[in-house]
């Protein structure tokens, strides 16, 4: 290496990129980098467990435990909804669906946005205009399903955040402006399939999680997913049957 460009490594210290780390920084790093993973698996751990002890102190009780379906696949046959039908299955009490297709959702426009608001400003949260949002802030858990399409997920799923996302019912503001979340879930799964092996998280998924954490305040959300399912010689069978030993796998 010219020495014009980047002096000689020091003994105990390795180059990457334009960066050149000690070995007590790449020790920082690897144990950063483990305790992230390790943190992520905790956590997924914790919201288990706070999950069955919520559902064992309702069965107690005789309170009923809600887990929300949010079913926005199209197809009779949706890989989408076999990868989602099978983390259902997996789940104890009554399961509420809402199937997006089926839904005539309202048109968005000023008299719409003018009457919500006016709704809102007179506390009428009882009327019919947010049936939805009242059910998904009711909700123990909440599971979406949607395939990927063009970068992002159905347009129904779009129109059904604009429906749920209430002021006084999914979420408030705080003096300072900032949202805060009135939701009772404390998790949210988003179940997606893909054609392509290309599905960055940002897509779909990343709107889904930003409204979770930043408005509902859900604070456990996590995608599971089935990629490359259409391309020419792909197993489909085997690609989502790895998929659903990986939600099995991270169930125990």
């Amino acid at each position: 290496m010219d020495k014009a460009a980047g002096e000689t490594q020091g003994e105990g210290s390795a180059r990457f990129g334009f960066i050149s780390l000690s070995g007590a920084a790449i020790v920082v790093l690897i144990s950063n980098i483990i305790y992230a993973i390790r943190y992520q698996g905790e956590t997924n751990a914790c919201t288990n467990r706070f999950m069955m002890f919520r559902r064992k102190r309702a069965q107690k009780r005789g309170e009923r435990i809600m887990l929300l379906f949010i079913n926005a696949c199209v197809r009779e046959n949706s890989r989408s909804r076999r990868l989602a039908d099978h983390l259902l299955a997996r789940r104890e009490g009554p399961i509420e669906e809402v199937r997006l297709h089926e839904i005539a959702f309202p048109v968005a426009d000023e008299s719409f946005l003018e009457r919500r608001d006016r709704l809102i400003e007179e506390g009428r949260f009882d009327d019919p205009m947010f049936d939805l949002a009242r059910q998904f802030a009711k909700a123990d858990e909440v599971v979406i399903a949607a395939p990927l399409w063009d970068l992002s997920f159905p347009a129904s799923l779009k129109q059904y955040f604009e429906q749920i996302n209430v002021t006084g019912v999914t979420f408030r503001y705080s003096p300072e402006g900032v949202p805060e979340g009135l939701c009772r879930a404390k998790r949210l799964t988003y179940v997606t399939t893909a054609g392509g092996n290309w599905l960055p998280k940002e897509f779909g998924f990343g709107y889904v999680e930003a409204m979770a954490r930043g408005f509902y305040g859900i604070g456990d959300v996590k995608m599971i997913s089935a990629a490359g399912l259409d391309i020419d010689g792909a197993d489909v069978e085997a690609i989502l049957k790895g998929a659903e030993d990986a939600m099995d796998q991270a169930e125990r």
